[in-house]
C-alpha cells in the first residue's frame, strides 16, 4: 500500500505482446469498425455517486477480451487497483496464460481490466502533478473507498460495451455473474465489494490482500530483516545506529559531512537540490533515506531482487568499518532506486504516485515504521507520526492525524470472512501478516491458528472457525498466483474454478423468470 510496486510489471505481463491472438469470436455489428485490443472502452461514471445535487460525469477506462465468451458466460472484471493502465509502448492484449483468461475460457466468459479512478487517465476532475493544496482538495474529495467501489457497481449496471449491443440485456448483473480478480488492494477491494455488494459481483478471488488496515505497520520491514543473513541485518543495523547518532547527538560538521555522502550519490538531481539536502536535510530525512537499503522489489522477488545484491556487496565488510558500511549502505540504496525508476517507476502515470500517497494518509496509511526488536533495521525516527508530518501533512495540509482506517475494515477484518470469497497468501509476503490467513504473522492479536482448506464452502456462506477457503503458499510472495505462467497460478486457478462450479449454480437457481427471457432473447 504503496500496496504494491509489483502491479505494473504485473500489468505489463497481462497485456503484453501477443498481438495474435484473436480481438473476438462473437460477431460485431456491421456498423461498427474492428477494434484493436489495445484500445480502451469508455463508461461515462458519476463523479459523485451520493450526491443528488450533481450529475456530471467523466469517462473511466476499461478493456475487454472477448475471446471466448458466449452468452451467459461470467464477466471476470481484473482490478488494476493503485497503477494507471499503462498505454505507452506496444499495444497491449491479453496474454494466454493470463489466470483471467484461463477463467473466461473455462467459464466461456468476458475478460474485463478496469482501471481505478484518478489512476491512469480515468480522472474524474482534472488535475497537474504542480496543482495547489486547494485544487487538489478538490480533486480528491472524490477519492475514497465508498466512491471506487461504487465505481465497479455503476460499472456492472450499466454495461453496454460498443460493438456487442446485442449483448447488452444479458450482461446486466442481474443476469450474468460479475466475478471479480485482484491482488494486493485489489484483492481487498474484492474482498469488499463482495460483502457490500453480494448481488451485484457473486465472487471474488483475493490475492495478497489486507484485510486489517493499521497505521503504523512495523511488520513490514521487521519480517524481511529477520530473513536477512545475521551479518547482513548486523552491518545495516551498525550504520543505521551511526546514523541516528550523529543526528542527534554529532557536532554540526559531522551531521553535513553524512547528508553530504548521502547527498552526492543523488541520481539525477540538480546541484541545488543536492545542496538543499546537505544544508536542511534533517534527521528524519536521513532515516527515511536509509530506509531504502531493504529493496521495494524484496515483496515479490525476494533474493532474485536488489536485496540479495545488497546483502554480497555487505559480506566482506567487517561490522567495526562503519565508514565502509555506510559507503557500501548508501551505494545499496542508489541502486535500488535507480532499478526501480529504470524498471517500474516509468511504466506509472505522473499522478499515479500521489494519488496512491492521498490514499494512505486518508484511509490505507500501513507507515512502515521502526519496530521495537532486535532484528529493527530501520532508524527510530521513523514513527507514524513523523511520516505523517513530514509527508502527509506538507502534501495535503487540510488532513487531521491519524488517518481513518474504518472505510476496509467495515467490510472485511480479521472478524468478519465474506462468503464466496477465495484468499490466498504468501509465507514470504511482507503483507502476509495482515492478511485472512496470518499463520505467520508478527503483528500483535493475529489469528495465527487459522488454516487454508480447499473444500470449497457452500454458496453464500462464509465459513467459520479456523478455517478460511483458499491457499497458502509457502515460499510464496506477493500475488505469485497471480502472474501470467506462474509456479502457484495453476493450482489457485484449478481451486477457483472448482469453487465457481460450485457457486454458479447458485446463481443461476436465484436468478426471476423475467431475467431468464432476457438472456434467451439474444442467444
Amino acid at each position: 500500500m504503496r500496496l504494491s510496486t509489483w502491479l505494473p510489471a504485473l500489468l505489463y505481463t497481462w497485456i503484453g505482446l501477443t498481438s495474435s491472438l484473436p480481438t473476438t469470436q462473437i460477431p460485431l455489428l456491421s456498423s461498427q469498425p474492428p477494434r484493436s485490443p489495445s484500445d480502451p472502452y469508455h463508461i461515462p461514471i458519476p463523479i459523485d455517486h451520493f450526491s443528488s445535487l450533481s450529475n456530471h460525469t467523466y469517462l473511466n477506462r476499461y478493456w475487454l477480451n472477448t475471446t471466448f465468451y458466449r452468452p451467459g458466460g461470467p464477466i471476470f472484471l481484473y482490478d488494476a487497483g493503485e497503477r494507471g493502465v499503462p498505454s505507452r509502448g506496444p499495444h497491449p492484449v491479453f496474454p494466454p496464460t493470463h489466470p483471467v483468461l484461463l477463467l473466461a475460457k473455462r467459464f466461456s466468459g468476458l475478460a474485463l481490466l478496469w482501471e481505478h479512478r484518478f489512476y491512469g487517465l480515468s480522472l474524474p476532475v482534472p488535475l497537474f502533478i504542480n496543482a495547489t493544496p486547494a485544487e487538489l482538495q478538490n480533486a480528491y474529495a472524490y477519492l475514497a473507498t465508498e466512491q471506487a467501489l461504487e465505481d465497479t457497481v455503476y460499472l456492472a449496471r450499466h454495461f453496454q460495451p460498443e460493438g456487442l449491443e446485442r449483448y447488452w440485456e444479458g450482461l446486466k448483473p442481474e443476469s450474468t455473474p460479475w466475478i471479480w480478480v485482484g491482488g494486493s488492494y485489489p484483492g481487498a477491494r474484492g474482498a469488499m465489494v463482495r460483502a457490500r455488494n453480494p448481488d451485484v459481483f457473486r465472487a471474488a478471488w483475493a490475492s495478497s490482500a489486507s484485510v486489517e488496515v493499521h497505521v503504523a505497520f512495523p511488520e513490514y520491514h521487521l519480517q524481511i530483516a529477520k530473513e536477512l543473513p545475521a551479518h547482513c541485518r548486523q552491518t545495516i543495523q551498525g550504520v543505521v545506529r551511526y546514523a541516528d547518532g550523529v543526528m542527534q547527538h554529532g557536532t554540526i560538521l559531522a551531521k553535513v559531512q553524512l547528508r553530504w555522502e548521502i547527498a552526492r550519490r543523488f541520481r539525477g538531481q540538480s546541484a541545488w537540490n543536492r545542496a538543499a539536502f546537505v544544508a536542511f536535510g534533517t534527521w528524519f530525512h536521513v532515516g527515511r533515506h536509509l530506509q531504502n537499503v531493504v529493496a521495494s522489489d524484496w515483496q515479490w522477488k525476494g533474493w532474485e531482487g536488489r536485496m540479495g545484491v545488497t546483502c554480497a556487496a555487505l559480506e566482506d565488510v567487517r561490522l567495526d568499518d562503519v565508514d565502509t558500511a555506510l559507503g557500501k549502505v548508501l551505494d545499496a540504496i542508489e541502486a535500488n532506486n535507480a532499478d526501480y525508476e529504470d524498471n517500474i517507476g516509468k511504466a506509472f502515470y505522473p499522478l499515479d504516485g500521489q494519488t496512491w500517497q492521498y490514499q494512505v494518509c486518508t484511509e490505507y496509511p500501513f507507515f512502515r515504521t521502526a519496530a521495537n526488536d532486535e532484528d529493527n533495521v530501520l532508524s527510530e525516527v521513523v514513527t507514524a507520526e513523523n511520516i505523517w508530518a513530514n509527508g502527509c501533512k506538507l502534501q495535503f495540509p487540510w488532513l487531521k492525524f491519524p488517518p481513518d482506517t474504518s472505510a476496509q475494515m467495515r467490510y472485511t477484518n480479521w472478524n468478519h470472512n465474506v462468503s464466496n470469497v477465495m484468499w490466498t497468501t504468501g509465507f514470504k509476503d511482507p503483507w502476509h501478516g495482515l492478511s485472512m490467513v496470518p499463520k505467520k504473522s508478527l503483528v500483535p492479536g493475529a489469528p495465527t491458528n487459522r488454516t487454508t482448506t480447499k473444500k470449497v464452502p457452500a454458496c453464500n456462506v462464509p465459513m467459520e472457525g479456523d478455517k478460511v477457503f483458499g491457499l497458502t503458499f509457502e515460499e510464496g510472495r506477493h500475488c505469485d498466483d497471480l502472474y501470467p505462467g506462474g509456479k502457484e497460478t495453476a493450482l489457485a486457478v484449478n481451486t477457483f474454478s472448482r469453487a465457481l462450479d460450485e457457486w454458479l449454480p447458485c446463481f443461476r437457481a436465484q436468478r426471476t423468470p423475467s431475467h431468464d427471457l432476457e438472456q434467451s432473447a439474444v442467444l
